[in-house]
Order: structure tokens, then sequence, then C-alpha cells
């Protein structure tokens, strides 16, 4: 699996809080970071309820959205070693 997707301003099936939430309780996607780009519901009082990890309102800077990826991609692969580092101390 990819390590982040970006998640548009509109779908034309499903809204992008609904695809967020569709890739988070995914068994193969459910680790993919997300980057959604919209903006948020009116009278949101739950930010965890974006299900993203980046949320960028538009319009959106493509220079918001490249430092956005290159965090969560570097956030990946500093998971993925502290996985592999606790295997390892596991054996």
């Amino acid at each position: 699996p990819p390590d982040v997707i970006v998640l548009g301003a509109s779908s034309p099936d499903l809204a992008p809080p609904e695809v967020a939430r569709r890739l988070r309780t995914g068994a193969i996607t459910g680790g993919i970071k997300i980057v959604a780009r919209f903006a948020p519901p009116a009278g949101l009082q739950d930010p965890e309820a974006l299900v993203a990890d980046v949320v960028l309102a538009p319009p959106c800077e493509p220079l918001a959205l490249a430092r956005a990826v290159r965090t969560l991609v570097r956030l990946r692969a500093c998971e993925r070693e502290m996985r592999a580092r606790a295997l390892r101390l596991a054996l």
C-alpha cells in the first residue's frame, strides 16, 4: 500500500470524510496516512471525526500540500523503523 493518500475536495459517489473513514477501517489501508483537501463541515465539534491525519482547507497552496505529504511519508518511515526495532528486541 502507499504511504500517503491525498483526498480531493469532491467525489462523485462519496464525501471525502466517508472515503477517509473507509480507508481507516480497511484491513489493508488502515495504516495509510491521509491528507484531506476539503473544508471541514460547519459546526464540527470533534476534529477526530474527520479521520484524516492532515486536513488542508481549500484553496490549498501546493507547497503546503507537499510539506504535509513529505511529513507523513517521514512519519511512516519512522513507524516502520520502530516496528522493526521492536521485533529485533523481542527476539
